[in-house]
């Protein structure tokens, strides 16, 4: 704020009577020292002290200071695709672009704001839309008015619970504040003119202390406004994904909670999918049995010929799942139908459990598969792409067969069959591309790695399994919320002809 008038004459009428005297007194002191041979050692003191004050404000002007710790950073929403995640991590980086020198706390600040907020904003959707002349258009206006909705939601839920007395400060409170700056910034002068003529020395370490002070909070406002852009253009940025990655929905949203009734001949409606594939005899009835530590499945050496399984299971935690027992295969033939039955389960699926036969060298099949999953999602970025573990079974087959004392260290191999095992897992990780491969044993009296290993692999990734889950649910809502709107506005316009 400017200085008005009546501190301009509290600054100026006074210091005339003021600088006279210090002149003097500064005069003769300096004929003192010079009578009693003292005047070069207050020089270079003096000298010293004008050096010490320099560096200091030297080092505070090239050192980045941190005076804000802990701030609150705009994280991706754990709702996301594959494809929003790689689109906020670009906007980051466009974010660190932006000359923020270039804006100031000043009445130019809105108007920065606004321009800085539509670039990002055309930013993202140039993303979603690489092939439109105008990127930013491509929405639709109900979804508009939604997203605008939500922000205002989600600014209302902010004021209310982090700034004190938002709900009962008014309009007219803030319109005020620059009258009392004003009266602040004149008996501010008065003080300080005070101050000097009753405790000059006082006065002068005090304004020295202030200088500094001020210099530091300089550098914190400086780094605060750095960091609230940032935070500006990353929360600008959340809401334009959710936008133009057609994350909302015009309904309220919510995921199912548990398994209808319907779950078992329909898997869209379960909410959390496992599908267990793999070869034929490679044991995913065992593993069927195994995870619900009773015989559910039919354990056969014969391929299923009724297709699809779906058994319901539930943890310790009361969470809903659906396991699901697909028909083995031997060859993948992109035209057969067991191909496109376990792809269709695949495509609606959170977790994938792929059985491998330890002594089977035969993986052309499973690589073709694990290729087909790869080559729809990635057609599908939309979508999350679900979990896969492979699953290392028939260890007890490797040689030497006859030993087995589990459990076997394959951070540390010592013994033949732990090296050999550990061996296997390289070359099936190197052939299939897998992340994580558990070896287990589904063999009756040689049970091995199933509660010690794979179901906290599961429970492990189960954030991101709810993710997948989110995500595919939310495509199918939206692919049924389309049909719904149109229907509902054909009855409302009178058009629905009847049958």
């Amino acid at each position: 704020m400017k200085t008005t008038l009546l501190g301009k004459l509290f600054l100026i009428v006074p210091i005339f009577l003021i600088v006279a005297p210090f002149l003097l007194a500064f005069g003769f002191g300096l004929w003192y020292l010079f009578e009693k041979g003292w005047l070069f050692y207050w020089l270079v003191g003096a000298l010293g002290v004008l050096i010490v004050v320099k560096i200091h404000f030297a080092l505070l002007k090239n050192k980045k200071i941190t005076i804000f710790a802990n701030k609150p950073e705009v994280e991706p929403s754990k709702q996301w695709g594959d494809k929003d995640d790689e689109v906020f991590a670009k906007i980051k980086e466009f974010s660190k672009s932006i000359d923020k020198s270039s804006i100031h706390l000043d009445k130019t600040l809105p108007n920065r704001l606004l321009d800085v907020g539509i670039m990002t904003t055309q930013e993202v959707a140039s993303h979603y839309y690489p092939d439109s002349q105008d990127p930013a258009l491509e929405v639709s206006l109900p979804h508009l008015l939604k997203i605008s909705e939500l922000v205002l939601n989600d600014m209302r839920k902010e004021l209310i619970e982090k700034i004190p007395f938002s709900h009962s400060v008014t309009i007219n409170h803030f319109l005020r504040v620059p009258k009392i700056v004003d009266i602040f910034n004149d008996a501010s002068s008065s003080y300080r003119l005070g101050r000097m003529v009753f405790n000059p020395l006082g006065s002068l370490v005090s304004e020295l202390k202030d200088r500094i002070t001020n210099k530091l909070f300089s550098y914190s406002k400086d780094e605060l406004l750095r960091w609230s852009i940032d935070f500006y253009i990353l929360k600008v940025a959340r809401y334009s994904i959710d936008l133009y990655g057609k994350n909302i929905t015009l309904n309220d949203f919510e995921l199912p909670t548990s398994l209808s009734q319907e779950s078992t001949t329909s898997s869209k409606t379960s909410p959390l999918k496992i599908v267990v594939i793999g070869q034929v005899n490679t044991g995913k009835s065992s593993l069927i049995n195994a995870l619900f530590d009773q015989d559910k499945a039919i354990v056969d050496n014969t391929p299923l010929q009724s297709g699809i399984q779906y058994y319901e299971y539930s943890t310790q935690d009361q969470i809903d799942t659906l396991l699901v027992d697909t028909q083995g295969y031997q060859n993948i033939d992109i035209k057969d139908k067991n191909y496109h039955a376990i792809i269709s389960e695949i495509k609606s699926s959170d977790i994938i459990l792929l059985l491998l036969a330890s002594t089977n060298a035969a993986r052309e099949a499973d690589r073709v598969l694990l290729e087909g999953i790869k080559s729809h999602f990635v057609k599908n970025p939309k979508l999350r792409s679900p979990i896969i573990i492979g699953l290392l079974n028939q260890i007890d087959r490797l040689s030497p067969i006859k030993q087995w004392n589990p459990p076997f260290d394959l951070n540390h191999p010592k013994t033949p069959k732990e090296i050999n095992l550990q061996k296997v897992i390289n070359v099936v990780q190197k052939e299939l591309n897998l992340d994580t491969i558990i070896p287990i044993n589904l063999h009756p009296s040689r049970e091995y790695n199933i509660k010690e290993a794979l179901i906290p692999t599961i429970l492990e990734h189960l954030d991101e399994a709810k993710k997948v889950q989110y995500i595919r649910s939310l495509r199918e809502y939206q692919s049924k919320e389309f049909w719904i709107k149109l229907k509902d506005q054909a009855k409302a316009a009178g058009r629905l002809v009847r049958r």
